[in-house]
């Protein structure tokens, strides 16, 4: 992680590129549900309204741990991995 004046800068890289499946289906065929974490439904002062959502669920769930760190200080580690990945939804039941 950089540190770009007040920003923090976060640079993803991946050892091998990844060929994506078509869009709604893993590698074998089936039908995936696009998942969301919103911090609407989880319990803040902050009144955070940011949503966040994604095909692939680790992906999801990294980008949730990385704005729960920096925008509300808490600390990465299990409990709270655990915490949001327990907050994941069907992002279609969310959008109904």
């Amino acid at each position: 992680m950089a540190v770009v004046g007040e920003r923090s800068v976060i640079q993803v890289t991946r050892m091998l590129p990844r060929t994506p499946a078509p869009f709604g289906t893993d590698t074998g065929g089936t039908a995936m549900a696009r998942m969301m974490i919103d911090c609407r439904d989880m319990p803040s002062d902050s009144n955070c309204t940011l949503a966040i959502a994604g095909d692939d669920v680790e992906d999801l769930l990294d980008a949730a741990v990385l704005h729960a760190t920096s925008k509300h200080g808490h600390d990465d580690g299990p409990e709270l991995r655990e915490g949001i990945r327990g907050g994941l939804k069907p992002a279609e039941a969310a959008m109904a």
